[in-house]
């Protein structure tokens, strides 16, 4: 017989594999720019990672990771970074794997 933890526990597990996940990865063959336009229009900071030299048109995205949570007055200037500067309110830095 299961305890109430036991049973607890399970219930947890079993809501989080058939929940969605807010952080899933691009969709096979999602352009990257679509990408990176739609985390930047949700207030990310996006920092690439890319693969190859063709023009960004033709780059796909294969992977989007969370990164550390910037919190105000922290300043950013990472190679990749879609800009520097001073952060005015909270944001979250997102890495987008491309190949071109």
């Amino acid at each position: 017989m299961f305890s109430r933890c036991a049973i607890f526990t399970l219930t947890v597990a079993g809501a989080l594999l058939v929940a969605p996940s807010a952080l899933a990865g691009p969709e096979d063959g999602e352009s990257a720019a679509d990408v990176i336009a739609d985390l930047e229009s949700r207030g990310n900071i996006v920092v690439i990672n890319r693969v190859g030299s063709g023009p960004m048109a033709d780059c796909k995205a294969t992977a989007v990771r969370p990164g550390r949570l910037l919190a105000p007055g922290a300043s950013i200037n990472a190679p990749g970074a879609s800009w520097g500067g001073s952060i005015l309110s909270t944001h979250r830095v997102m890495h987008v794997d491309i190949t071109c």
